[in-house]
């Protein structure tokens, strides 16, 4: 069997923020620990994402023990930044939607809503997983259901690197792998190598 060095893992604790890159990711059957629990919605409850807000990618997250914090700027600088807990679920459920998915979310405080407002310029809250969120991807080739965080299709998205060599080849202006928001990146050398695989192994 063919091996391929994995290069990097990466979560997005916000979905349509910046990532984190991890060392020896956590793997639960949703997907990576902590990646895509968390998500802004417009007041009708639908996502919002960089298609629409591209100055989301400009908001970066960090994990600090058991907080997650969010800031604008220089990680090494004095920024603007909110933080809450990864593992307190508040009480008060939304409807929101992902894609054609619908599934109940806790709120967050409203200080962290009016803070993501302000920086969007647009009405906007962040919502979270809890354990009244029911969400399910039919993965029709096993016929099974997964359960599935605020990720747009999959629990877990990787991504080889010849694939992006490839496209960056037919590219004028070559774009960074972070564009794909990968979970796993792995070191290959054939472009696509990734799409053939049925089953993986770290």
């Amino acid at each position: 069997m063919k091996q391929y060095p994995v290069e990097s893992y990466h979560i997005y604790p916000v979905k349509s923020l910046a990532g984190i890159e991890i060392k020896n990711p956590e793997i639960t059957k949703s997907g990576l620990f902590h990646d895509r629990q968390f998500m802004l919605v417009d007041g009708e409850g639908n996502f919002i994402s960089q298609r629409t807000h591209p100055s989301l990618c400009l908001l970066k997250t960090r994990i600090i023990e058991d907080q997650l914090e969010i800031y604008d700027g220089d990680e090494s600088t004095t920024v603007d930044k909110i933080s809450m807990t990864l593992t307190r679920e508040g009480t008060k459920l939304k409807k929101v939607r992902v894609w054609d998915d619908k599934l109940d979310a806790y709120q967050v405080d409203q200080k962290i809503n009016d803070w993501f407002s302000y920086k969007l310029s647009s009405q906007v809250q962040l919502v979270g997983l809890g354990t009244k969120s029911h969400r399910m991807k039919l993965v029709e080739k096993y016929q099974t259901k997964v359960p599935l965080s605020f990720a747009d299709g999959y629990p877990i998205l990787i991504i080889g690197t010849a694939s992006l060599e490839e496209l960056n080849r037919r590219l004028d202006i070559p774009i960074k792998m972070n564009r794909f928001r990968g979970n796993i990146i792995v070191k290959t050398n054939i472009p696509h190598i990734e799409d053939t695989w049925n089953t993986i192994q770290i």
